[in-house]
């Protein structure tokens, strides 16, 4: 009774489709900066599901912004790292643990050549600078 009807209302025609939503007219407007004003640019009207572009839109680089971002929606393009970056990190914490190793090693090593197990951590550091 009431679907696929369109109605005249105060605000406006409001069409009510097939499975009984509403569809009322839809527009897109632009900010004019020339005249500092909204425009719109594109109306669609109840009832179809059309559009009807009213005025050409103002593009900030000239042309509609792409569909995706360059690296996709959650970064998943942009992932890939090249070569040199994998050989860096690898480079970095081999080094890293190496030394770690060296300075655990020195200092076990210096605390038994000491013969005192109750020896302060850097003991052997400060005798040897005599302070």
């Amino acid at each position: 009774m009431f679907r696929s009807r369109t109605f005249k209302t105060a605000a406006g025609e409001v069409y009510i489709d097939r499975t009984g939503s509403r569809r009322g007219p839809t527009s897109v407007s632009q900010y004019d900066r020339t005249t500092g004003e909204l425009t719109v640019i594109w109306v669609s009207r109840p009832g179809t599901y059309e559009s009807e572009q009213l005025r050409q839109p103002f593009w900030l680089l000239g042309h509609p912004p792409a569909n995706s971002p360059v690296c996709g929606f959650l970064g998943e393009k942009c992932q890939e790292t090249d070569d040199m970056t994998k050989v860096f990190t690898v480079a970095f914490s081999t080094t890293a643990i190496l030394v770690s190793c060296g300075c655990s090693g020195m200092c076990l090593w210096m605390k038994r050549k000491k013969g005192s197990p109750q020896a302060p951590f850097f003991s052997f550091l400060l005798e040897d600078f005599h302070l």
